[in-house]
């Protein structure tokens, strides 16, 4: 199911939002911009409810720092940035801006709620990697979905399309 699909017709349900949906809209990636606009919208204006984690949040401000820095400081190599931070954290401050756009997003989209895996959900992310052959960030996110006991993900990622509980909606 596309997200289109999704806001016109199961808008009722609650649904998880996976990182790569902020990434697009934030980026403004020229095939996923629009959808991921529009869902994000729809969940600013009220509309649907919504879910994501402090894992998703961590992975979009991990990339907003990542991308922020190579633009300023024209390095190439993710490892390069991460020696350089630990060398001179203050460069990081050229994140400062996307990241608290992105906090904004968080904070005032009433409709979207941040969740954590509670301790006592924590040996399902074993579960759902052995189960379903994922890597250990998306089992962690599959871990919040059961939990929470959501029946869509937005997402872009083609694993959670083999999980028969969620339905994926894609951009």
């Amino acid at each position: 199911m596309n997200i289109d699909e999704f806001i016109s017709d199961f808008s009722s349900n609650p649904i998880y939002i996976d990182s790569n949906i902020f990434l697009y809209t934030i980026f403004k990636d020229s095939k996923y911009f629009a959808a991921c606009y529009n869902l994000l919208r729809s969940i600013e204006e009220n509309k649907i409810q919504s879910v994501t984690s402090c894992l998703a949040i961590d992975e979009v401000s991990s990339k907003l720092i990542v991308e922020s820095i190579k633009s300023s400081h024209k390095f190439t190599s993710i490892s390069r940035i991460f020696k350089e931070v630990e060398k001179n954290p203050a460069i990081m401050e050229a994140a400062y801006t996307p990241l608290f756009g992105f906090s904004t997003i968080i904070s005032n989209y009433k409709s979207l709620k941040v969740v954590s895996l509670k301790e006592n959900n924590s040996s399902k992310i074993f579960h759902n990697i052995i189960q379903y052959h994922l890597l250990p960030r998306d089992a962690w996110h599959l871990s919040i979905i059961q939990q929470e006991k959501i029946g869509f993900i937005a997402t872009n990622d083609k694993h959670f399309r083999n999980i028969s509980d969620i339905t994926t909606v894609t951009p």
